[in-house]
């Protein structure tokens, strides 16, 4: 393996592992993919094959994938029992990238810039209680983690929990789990921070008059046929059918907070843009190849340009809004993405615009968090 395709596979995971918290991915298993994803399905030692193994090592039970290359897909999998591409995943993180295109549109259709101070739109919160609320807060800062906001992620609420509004999220009061959001942190360094997304989502709450859910339907998921996504803070499966729920399968893991075992599970999200996004990977591929569009010069379908381009200006530490960046300078090699975890989900996409590449793989364990980067740079064409 060339020692540049080396570095810039360092590079490209180096990003998704800051994003996701996820450990960083096994070489020889990351060889293995890449040796395998280009042999013929009657081949004895296939991808899926290779996949499989590698998932059950991890106590991974399900996983969904979906790459495509050239708007061709090269492979769309569904590992687990009673698993298919009727099958939901929570986004956690990667809800971010969707959330950020959904309110800068909502912004940019209220004629409200990324650098206006947003205080004097939310006036449901008191911003005499919100430390450094004293200070403009702009959407560009919120959404490229550099406002000064604290609450890195939140932990969900298990099924039959009381669930908070988000204004109870961000001041931090009960039934809210989560500190409250304060905002005197360092403005302009990069400091990851749902809480900021909240505040964000707080805006588009209190701009459009509508509940986040619907809002996010009518500017992003619907212009996008995103079908099979929605934002529910309170899961009912009866009323999503043909749509089910891959169930996560969450044991005791270091990063996942409180000791709590998830077994055919899950825990609702009501911090909606920081991580309450339900969806399948190839939907979600759909809003990845807008921006891949965008990135590429052209004009994509359901998205708009300028709200594509503002996700993909680098503002620091190679974050942009929502998104994720690496090799930006160069167009050549220019990759973008997010990873998400949620207790028990672990998911990451990735975007190559010079080949017209995404993947999109989710898994509903702990284990996920490794075996999404090990695919994610396995299958990345050089």
């Amino acid at each position: 393996m060339k020692k540049s395709f080396i570095l810039r596979i360092s590079l490209f995971s180096l990003v998704f592992l800051t994003i996701s918290c996820a450990p960083r991915p096994d070489e020889q298993v990351t060889a293995a993919f890449r040796q395998t994803a280009s042999l013929p399905a009657t081949s004895n030692q296939t991808f899926d094959t290779l996949l499989r193994k590698r998932a059950n090592a991890l106590k991974v039970s399900t996983v969904g994938l979906y790459h495509e290359v050239d708007n061709i897909a090269l492979k769309e999998l569904y590992l687990g029992s009673d698993i298919d591409e009727n099958s939901l995943f929570q986004a956690a993180s990667m809800s971010k990238a969707v959330a950020a295109a959904g309110i800068l549109s909502l912004a940019k259709e209220k004629e409200i810039s990324p650098d206006d101070d947003i205080r004097p739109y939310i006036e449901i919160l008191d911003w005499n209680d919100v430390p450094g609320g004293d200070k403009p807060v702009t959407l560009r800062e919120l959404l490229s983690h550099t406002a000064g906001a604290n609450v890195s992620g939140f932990l969900g609420y298990p099924k039959g929990r009381a669930i908070p509004t988000n204004l109870q999220v961000v001041k931090g009061i009960r039934p809210a789990n989560s500190k409250r959001v304060r905002l005197d942190g360092n403005k302009g360094e990069f400091a990851y921070s749902g809480g900021g997304y909240q505040i964000a989502q707080l805006f588009a709450e209190s701009v459009s008059g509508q509940p986040f859910p619907l809002m996010m339907k009518r500017l992003m998921l619907a212009p996008l046929g995103m079908t099979k996504s929605f934002f529910d803070d309170n899961l009912d499966t009866d009323k999503i059918a043909p749509l089910a729920v891959a169930a996560a399968q969450a044991g005791i893991f270091p990063v996942e907070g409180w000791p709590l075992i998830l077994r055919n599970s899950w825990n609702n999200y009501p911090e909606a843009a920081a991580a309450g996004l339900w969806t399948t990977p190839k939907d979600y591929a759909k809003f990845a190849r807008a921006l891949m569009v965008a990135a590429d010069g052209e004009v994509p379908e359901g998205l708009s340009k300028d709200v594509a381009d503002l996700m993909l200006t680098n503002v620091t530490s190679s974050y942009g809004l929502g998104l994720g960046f690496t090799d930006w300078g160069d167009p050549a090699l220019r990759r973008f993405g997010h990873g998400g975890s949620n207790r028990g989900y672990k998911c990451l996409f990735g975007v190559v615009p010079s080949k017209r590449e995404i993947i999109v793989i989710m898994t509903n364990a702990p284990g996920g968090s490794a075996l999404t980067n090990e695919v994610l740079i396995g299958l990345t064409t050089e």
